[in-house]
């Protein structure tokens, strides 16, 4: 959008907060950028943490070592960034290979420039070339206009032939005995979560692969002398709502695990079905089929924060803690205090969600704050952390008039990195009266 000379920054290619391989244009502190090769604001970027500290070796136009696109090379074209156009990256990867960015012109592939890093350098180029298709957009100051990036379709492919059967590090878990009271007709017992971590251990965005190979599950009705097996409806949805969690490792694996304690909620049916089996006694399943591709057959965790979500407001209750209602399913999916790698987040939002656009409670405007869900679309509101990753203080919102907010108001961020996968049963009350339900999960995990 427009012609760049608005202190806007747009990325597109492959990357995340710490490593990767992309265009630019536009201002990025030193660079004016405008909507044309012939500005130095349009540019590619290698971006590395092999230092321990975030690099970005940015080569503007001028310095690209293929066609320039600016009438002077091979094709004789010149590139106008305003239209529709295909781009390209191409990666040689292990670390010291070659990555190439280019586009098509009238069905040729172009080379606009390669970077080499073999035999230059004492470290890999990157850290990883397993990175997330990304696009982004941000402002280094007020924007005279709208800002926008259209993208209508990427996709990543890799050269080579994989069994995902032969990937990874095999895992598993076992869920504790847990007691399952509610009725065929009631709502669903909330069991337990699982996730991956939000970090590796060497601290970096945990971009890990996990594909469930199996499941099994055991139900067993204590009531009776000797025990007998119970019917059981199992249910596992991705990314519900989770008013709290309390997440502990599971040991040897990048996997965590959270279990309700008294208060804590899951609003079931708020995330996507995954699994929905009923059985007497035990089930078993190869999950080989179903989870058998890296786009649509793995659990990971989202890139770059979550990216930025937002829910209408229709109401802030005048009550201590603030609670807001919004028209929709709550985005915000937990009142979990999420990681903050992303640099927009950084220094936008400081990993907490922002209030824009109320109309009565105009005080709140621009306030940031966290959010514990207690519905499907309700949240009560709080200022701060505690220190010890845990919510702080309250916002107080007494002092409000009337209802407070009604009608058009915002709130806005970062929804958070994690994914979480999150388990439900039920049983027949009128036949079992004391029912356990182990449920064990086996899967691969391939760290990036």
């Amino acid at each position: 959008s427009g012609d760049g000379t608005n202190g806007a920054i747009r990325r597109w290619g492959l990357f995340d907060a710490d490593n990767g391989f992309f265009f630019q244009l536009g201002k990025d502190g030193y660079t004016k950028g405008t909507a044309s090769t012939t500005d130095e604001g349009f540019a590619v970027v290698i971006r590395s943490k092999t230092s321990g500290s975030v690099t970005n070796t940015v080569i503007q136009s001028s310095a690209f070592n293929g066609d320039k696109l600016d009438g002077t090379g091979r094709s004789q074209q010149i590139f106008d960034l305003e239209k529709n156009n295909q781009y390209w990256i191409d990666i040689q990867w292990h670390g010291a290979g070659r990555v190439r960015f280019g586009t098509y012109l009238n069905g040729e592939r172009i080379i606009i420039h390669t970077y080499y890093a073999g035999n230059l350098e004492t470290v890999a180029m990157t850290q990883t070339a397993s990175l997330p298709s990304c696009t982004s957009i941000k402002t280094a100051g007020t924007p005279l206009t709208e800002l926008y990036i259209e993208s209508w379709a990427q996709s990543v492919w890799t050269e080579s032939n994989k069994d995902l059967n032969e990937l990874g590090k095999p895992a598993t878990y076992a869920s504790t005995h847990q007691s399952v009271t509610a009725n065929i007709d009631s709502d669903w017992n909330y069991l337990f979560s699982i996730s991956p971590k939000l970090l590796l251990s060497d601290g970096r965005v945990d971009h890990a692969l996990f594909m469930p190979t199996s499941i099994t599950a055991y139900g067993l009705d204590l009531s009776a002398t000797n025990g007998v097996d119970a019917v059981i409806d199992l249910k596992a949805e991705i990314n519900t709502i989770l008013n709290h969690n309390n997440w502990t490792d599971v040991p040897t694996t990048a996997v965590q695990v959270s279990y309700p304690l008294a208060g804590d909620s899951a609003y079931e049916g708020t995330g996507k079905v995954q699994l929905y089996e009923m059985f007497r006694g035990r089930y078993e399943a190869e999950l080989t089929d179903t989870y058998n591709n890296f786009q649509y057959g793995s659990i990971k965790n989202f890139s770059e924060d979550g990216g930025t979500k937002e829910n209408t407001i229709t109401n802030i209750s005048a009550t201590n803690p603030a609670v807001i209602t919004t028209g929709e399913l709550l985005k915000f999916k937990s009142d979990e205090i999420h990681a903050v790698t992303f640099p927009l987040n950084t220094n936008r939002y400081q990993g907490k969600l922002e209030f824009s656009d109320l109309d009565n409670a105009t005080s709140l405007n621009g306030t940031k704050v966290l959010l514990k869900p207690t519905g499907i679309n309700t949240a009560e509101v709080y200022t701060d952390s505690d220190g010890s990753g845990a919510l702080g203080p309250a916002l107080d919102a007494t002092s409000l008039v009337g209802a407070g907010a009604q009608g058009a108001g915002t709130i806005k961020g970062f929804a958070g990195s994690r994914i979480t996968w999150n388990f439900f049963a039920k049983t027949r009350t009128a036949l079992h009266t004391n029912v356990k339900l182990m449920v064990t999960i086996n899967w691969k995990e391939i760290i990036q």
